[in-house]
C-alpha cells in the first residue's frame, strides 16, 4: 500500500505527521512523494487559520477530481495507460488533526464536513499511536512534545477546541526521548506543545515546582552540554542558557 501525508499547521503538526509517518512504515506500507501515485492520502489539518483550513479542502477537492478523472479513462478505454504500481481504486482519502478534534465537539462543523466532502474518512490523531521515536524532521532536529492542548480559552483562538485541554507528558518518558534522540547521532532537538510555557511535569507533587532539583535539574544540565555542547534550549520564548535559573518548566 502506497501512502502519502501532507500537512497543514504548526510544528505540533508536523510532529504529529511524522507519528502518522511511523505508524504506516511500521506496516510496511511504502510513502510515495506525489499524493497521485498513492493508495491512501492522509492530511493533517490545521483550523487555527483559515487559509490553511481552506487548503485542506482544495486538497480534497484535487483528490476526488483525479478520481473520477481516472475512473472515466479507465471507463472509456480498458486498455488506457496507468502509471506503473498504480491500482484501479480510488485514493482513498483520511483527514486527521485539528480539523478532526472540532468535529467531535462542534456538531455543526462535524455535520458540513461530512456533506460538503462524503467518502471521505475523519480519523483522530490518536488512532496513529506509536511506541517508538517519530522520524526525525527538518534535516537533523528532532520535534519531542513536551505537552498538547491549551487551557488559555482565549476568545479569539481555536486550539482548545481543536487540541483539547492541556496535558504535560511525564518528563521520564520526555527525557528518554531525548536520550534515544541524541544516542542515534541527532544534534538538534525542538521541544514543542501549544503551551510549553506552561508545562508541568505530572509526576511530581503539585506542591513541588516541577523542575525542583534533584528531579529535573541535574537532567536539564547534562543533556544541555551533551547536545552539540551547547548550554542551551530553543522555547516560545527564544534561546534560554543555563547560566540562568530554570523558571516555568519550559525546558528539560
Amino acid at each position: 500500500m502506497k501512502f502519502f501525508v501532507q500537512t497543514f499547521g504548526c510544528i505540533q503538526n508536523t510532529s504529529d505527521s511524522e507519528k502518522v509517518r511511523g505508524f504506516f512504515l511500521a506496516k510496511g506500507d511504502e510513502e510515495v512523494k506525489n499524493w497521485k501515485d498513492a493508495d491512501m492520502v492522509i492530511i493533517n489539518t490545521c483550523v487555527v487559520r483559515q487559509s490553511a483550513e481552506n487548503r485542506a479542502y482544495g486538497l480534497i477537492d484535487n483528490v476526488n477530481k483525479f478520481n473520477q478523472g481516472s475512473n472515466l479513462s479507465v471507463a472509456l478505454s480498458a486498455t488506457s495507460p496507468l502509471k506503473k504500481g498504480r491500482s484501479l481504486n480510488k485514493i482513498r482519502i483520511i483527514v486527521t488533526g485539528c480539523l478532526v478534534g472540532v468535529m467531535k465537539k462542534n456538531t455543526k462543523k462535524r455535520m458540513e464536513a461530512k456533506k460538503n466532502f462524503p467518502g471521505v474518512d475523519f480519523v483522530p490523531m490518536e488512532n496513529f499511536e506509536i511506541d517508538y521515536e517519530p522520524i526525525k524532521k527538518f534535516n537533523d532536529t528532532v520535534l519531542i512534545p513536551i505537552s498538547y492542548g491549551c487551557n488559555n480559552m482565549c476568545s479569539y483562538c481555536i486550539v482548545p477546541q481543536a487540541r483539547g485541554s492541556e496535558v504535560s507528558r511525564n518528563m521520564e518518558t520526555i527525557l528518554t526521548e531525548v536520550d534515544e534522540a541524541i544516542k542515534n547521532g541527532n544534534k538538534k532537538i525542538l521541544l514543542i506543545g501549544q503551551n510549553v510555557n506552561s508545562y508541568l511535569n505530572p509526576s511530581v507533587d503539585e506542591s513541588t515546582s516541577p523542575l525542583d532539583p534533584p528531579t529535573a535539574s541535574p537532567a536539564c544540565n547534562s543533556y544541555a552540554v551533551d547536545i552539540a555542547g551547547r548550554q542551551s534550549w530553543w522555547t516560545s520564548e527564544g534561546e534560554l542558557f543555563f547560566s540562568k535559573p530554570i523558571q516555568d518548566g519550559l525546558e528539560v
